[in-house]
């Protein structure tokens, strides 16, 4: 422990710099983090919008320097001729980061929400959690790729390489994979990637500061990139909904619910969408419980022509309270099967929500037309709600925060007629096939507004 202790202290002494411009830039990003504060000049806002960038390099300087200070790349360096060994190096870089990255960002969270109103008591565990995000998805990826190269230039261009191949990759998903949507289930996908990068950056520095073998340490680490990367364009599997019901608070038969066609609506004109070819087939959920409401979190599509069909479906409601079930189909498909009879099966994933208070029960507050939450919002139902101008509705959130970011509060603005927020704590998760059919696609063709 006194080796572990002599070069902590070592390291706080030649780093200070780097730890004070982290620890002024982390507390000016949580005194005037624009998504609480309001800031009139323009010159401001933009000199704020600019911690964005600086808080994260202020970060990534202080992580890459500390494991920079015994180099792992080579074997000649001091540190081996020292009387410690790689368990006491390693632990006094684990509690360096614990003292000055991991403490400071939790105080700061923590004072962000006494200063908001809320309570830092009541929502402890969820910034303790926080932490563990922060640590898979940020801090332990910047340490492995500190461990790896051997001066600040390198693990900026690793760091810079990395980012670019997974931006790139997931923007490639978004346009090519729609079934990398994961509808009300992202946080499932988001904890899974974490655990992976977890696990990766661990035995990156683990294997760095055993064996110092660079090139086996960015092996490793480009493997773990492509495996975050392959996972996180990943369509939901059964496994997912499997998680999602372990968070069931109320006992409910999925037997009891069952999906069936609505014969009295003919088509609907409620898709906003003018690309591509959609149907819209009403739909009725029977013996849902009188007290409880339901919504899809996912909905999955199986028919004979798989590869027509396209993985994008959900259900709506519309103003009368009609379900639809919408699918998006492949227009040339459509053109040659629109009069054929065809089966739809599927299933859906629903939750079953219990109508309850006001958003501030929730961790909320309003101001005007817009209020703030905790970020994400904890397992909670949003309807006609734009977050930073973009529609989000009927959406279930994480039961724990999974974002990695410095920040804790997420803003939201209502429409100007006023906020329609819909705050309900789901009770239950079921999962609930169907079989509809045989329709006509032709009839129930989406008329657009």
């Amino acid at each position: 422990m006194k080796r572990t202790l002599t070069i902590f202290e070592k390291d706080a002494t030649h780093l200070w710099p780097q730890i004070v411009a982290f620890v002024a830039t982390l507390a000016l990003f949580a005194c005037e983090d624009p998504t609480y504060t309001k800031h009139e000049d323009m010159g401001l806002v933009q000199l704020t919008n600019l911690l964005y960038l600086v808080l994260p390099l202020s970060c990534w300087l202080l992580v890459t320097s500390v494991m920079q200070e015994e180099k792992a790349v080579g074997h000649e360096q001091y540190w081996l001729a020292r009387p410690f060994t790689w368990v006491d190096l390693l632990a006094a870089k684990a509690l360096f980061l614990l003292a000055f990255v991991i403490v400071p960002v939790f105080v700061c969270q923590e004072l962000v929400l006494d200063a908001n109103g809320f309570s830092a008591i009541e929502h402890f565990g969820e910034l303790l959690v926080k932490q563990v995000f922060f640590a898979a998805l940020l801090l332990l990826p910047m340490a492995a790729m500190g461990a790896v190269t051997k001066n600040l230039g390198h693990a900026f261009l690793g760091g810079l390489l990395v980012s670019i191949v997974l931006t790139l990759g997931s923007g490639v998903t978004a346009a090519f994979a729609p079934g990398s949507n994961w509808g009300a289930l992202p946080w499932i996908r988001e904890t899974v990637v974490a655990a992976v990068a977890l696990c990766g950056a661990a035995a990156v520095i683990y294997l760095q500061y055993t064996r110092r073998r660079a090139a086996l340490g960015r092996a490793v680490l480009a493997g773990v990139a492509v495996l975050v990367l392959a996972v996180w364009t990943l369509s939901p599997w059964q496994p997912a909904f499997a998680i999602q019901s372990w968070f069931s608070t109320q006992r409910i038969d999925p037997q009891a619910v069952r999906i069936s066609f609505d014969p009295r609506p003919e088509k609907s004109s409620d898709v906003h969408s003018r690309t591509g070819v959609y149907v819209t087939i009403p739909v009725r959920l029977e013996n849902v419980p009188r007290d409880l409401e339901a919504e899809s979190d996912w909905a999955s599509i199986e028919s004979p022509w798989r590869s027509g069909w396209s993985t994008s479906s959900w259900l709506r409601s519309d103003a009368s309270g009609i379900r639809w079930l919408v699918v998006s189909v492949d227009a040339d498909y459509f053109e040659r099967a629109k009069d054929a009879p065809v089966r739809l099966r599927g299933s859906l994933d629903l939750t079953l929500f219990a109508p309850s208070g006001s958003p501030s029960s929730f961790g909320c507050w309003t101001e005007t037309s817009t209020f703030y939450c905790l970020s994400p919002l904890p397992r909670m139902r949003l309807t006609e709600v734009w977050s930073e101008g973009n529609a989000s509705a009927n959406e279930v959130h994480s039961p724990f925060p999974t974002s990695p970011w410095f920040g804790l509060l997420e803003k939201y603005s209502t429409p100007d007629t006023g906020p329609t927020l819909i705050a309900d704590r789901p009770v239950a998760y079921i999962q609930r096939s169907f079989d509809l059919g045989p329709l006509r696609l032709s009839d129930y063709r989406a008329a657009f507004k």
